[in-house]
């Protein structure tokens, strides 16, 4: 519906301004949403969002949100995590640092004012915000919207704002710098004008408002802030990363350990994003990294769940070339998870909450693989299925549940789960099986379901999840997927798939291309087969690259102190 509503009263002037459509319809889905399905928690939910536009923003190749493009293939391209995570994530953040009552006001002048042109660019936007601003006094009288919005819509990229504590006083010391996910040769000197909110033992009045504006251009800023357990950006309203002193990290990782409900779960989500992508980009070390993500022995919140997923997984594909590493890791995070089991169980309960319904299955992802009770459901249900020369799975809970002990199955199961699915005609069972069939390890299973890819029974989009769901899963099965595509000449037209699609499954091929020799060869492949997104992939291969010779050491010695 937002897409529609923004999309139908107010087109933007040029693609350049792709974003004043895109960005308000993602923001809203998740903000008008809060109104019908308040069990939800969508609004809390928007945390997906901003960490995934961080991410993506902090690439050193990423470009503004507002960017000039003329031919068909640029205005494609404008489709991406700018244009729809990024817009949004920064429209939330005036959300709250004008108040939600001006920004919404300001949006109905966006709307009233522009609404019989039916065109808009940004500076009608800015106009708006500007004139609600100004009303309700959001704003110095120094500044202007146009100032300050422009420095996030008209400039790539996002801040970090580092905060030092002066001694033992109440003073603190804020300075800002572009943030990138790998080290650059020369120092960015681009900045913003950041709305900095805080929380502290005495002091809360600012944790979702403006205490003040840190302008661009000035190298730090002194600010006073009485009470002790001091938070910057709380609940993660603005669009920016937060470091500290190696004393204030201290004082927050004890907070999440001792009493992490004092701490919003927004801002748990927060820290654990921050202080491991801070890490990756070499402005923390991993002994802090891990000290936060440490906490979730005790946390049982979906949203912490969902982010620490983002930033475990990532560390897991980044590590699995490793293959003592990668034990490692998963025998750490099987750890992690184990409370989750222990407070949600291994299946689902009626009338329970959905965020309780997928933070269990994380529990079933990671803490399944070294507990009795999964491997014993997931045994009766694999004997279940040669009884009876069928398998059918109908919850992700039931797929996860299984998956471990998928690995250990026979050449005989393989052959009950490929034609089960043939058989299955019902989308959300198909998509189970499918994600079950990943699970599988052995390569002459792994091959039996490929070469099963050329009968009529399967898709385009199911073909291409198979692909995707076995390089994902495994080394082995990433080598199997590598001969595959090396095998052919034509891909798209042999496997018989949408070209558009199996170009995405290209670029995430490359997130998992962990070594000289694979790098290399999928460089090979995407040149022969989809040489449009050569560049992004060159790009990725060698940001993975640089990530391993940097980080793998320390990520691996900070990870053994939890084993």
């Amino acid at each position: 519906y937002t897409h529609q509503f923004f999309g139908n009263l107010l087109a933007p002037k040029w693609w350049s301004y792709l974003w004043l459509n895109e960005g308000f319809a993602r923001f809203y889905q998740y903000y008008v949403s809060e109104f019908s399905h308040p069990e939800l928690n969508m609004r809390d939910r928007f945390a997906s969002v901003r960490t995934t536009a961080l991410n993506s923003d902090a690439s050193a190749t990423i470009r503004p949100m507002t960017h000039y493009v003329e031919t068909t293939a640029e205005i494609s391209r404008l489709f991406d995590n700018i244009a729809y995570a990024k817009s949004a994530s920064v429209l939330r953040m005036f959300n709250y640092a004008l108040t939600e009552k001006t920004f919404q006001k300001g949006i109905r002048y966006y709307v009233q004012q522009n609404k019989d042109n039916g065109v808009v660019e940004e500076q009608d936007l800015f106009n708006s915000l500007q004139q609600a601003a100004a009303e309700d006094v959001r704003l110095p009288l120094s500044l202007t919207m146009n100032e300050v919005f422009s420095s996030w819509s008209n400039q790539p990229g996002a801040p970090a704002v580092t905060v030092t504590r002066v001694g033992t006083t109440n003073e603190y010391l804020f300075s800002q710098e572009r943030f990138f996910n790998t080290p650059q040769d020369n120092p960015s000197t681009q900045s913003w004008w950041i709305p900095i909110s805080y929380t502290s033992s005495s002091n809360t009045e600012y944790e979702t408002r403006v205490a003040f504006w840190m302008p661009p251009g000035v190298s730090e800023v002194r600010y006073r802030i009485d009470g002790d357990q001091v938070r910057i950006n709380p609940q993660a309203t603005g669009y920016y990363r937060v470091n500290y002193d190696p004393e204030m990290w201290a004082s927050i990782i004890r907070d999440l350990h001792e009493n992490p409900n004092t701490i919003h779960k927004l801002s748990r989500s927060q820290l654990i994003d921050d202080s491991m992508q801070l890490a990756h980009a070499g402005k923390l070390d991993y002994d802090t990294a891990f000290k936060v993500m440490d906490y979730l022995r005790e946390e049982v919140e979906y949203i912490p769940w969902e982010t620490a997923a983002f930033n475990l997984d990532y560390l897991h594909r980044m590590l699995r070339s490793d293959k003592k590493a990668s034990e490692s890791l998963e025998n750490y995070v099987a750890d992690l998870a184990k409370k989750l089991l222990s407070t949600y169980g291994l299946e689902p309960v009626k009338g329970e909450s959905a965020n309780a319904e997928e933070v269990r299955l994380y529990g079933l992802k990671w803490a399944c693989k070294n507990d009795e009770q999964c491997r014993a459901k997931a045994n009766e249900k694999i004997n279940r299925m040669r009884k009876r020369s069928s398998l059918e799975i109908n919850s992700k809970s039931e797929q996860l549940l299984m998956c471990h002990q998928l690995r250990y199955i026979n050449q005989l199961d393989i052959v009950t789960m490929v034609n089960s699915l043939r058989m299955t005609r019902d989308d959300r069972s198909r998509g189970y099986l499918i994600e079950a069939l990943s699970c599988v390890e052995d390569k002459s299973s792994i091959n039996y379901v490929l070469n099963s890819l050329k009968l009529k029974d399967f898709n385009s989009n199911e073909k291409l999840q198979v692909i995707q769901n076995i390089f994902q899963n495994s080394v082995d099965g990433f080598d199997i997927i590598m001969e595959l595509l090396n095998s052919s000449t034509n891909v798209v037209e042999d496997l018989n798939v949408n070209r558009r699609a199996f170009h995405e499954i290209l670029e995430n091929l490359a997130e998992f291309a962990t070594d000289t020799e694979s790098a290399a060869q999928v460089m090979a492949i995407v040149e022969r087969e989809a040489p449009v997104i050569s560049a992004d992939v060159r790009t990725k291969l060698s940001e993975s690259q640089s990530w391993i010779e940097r980080n793998s050491a320390a990520v691996i010695e900070a990870l053994n102190k939890y084993l």
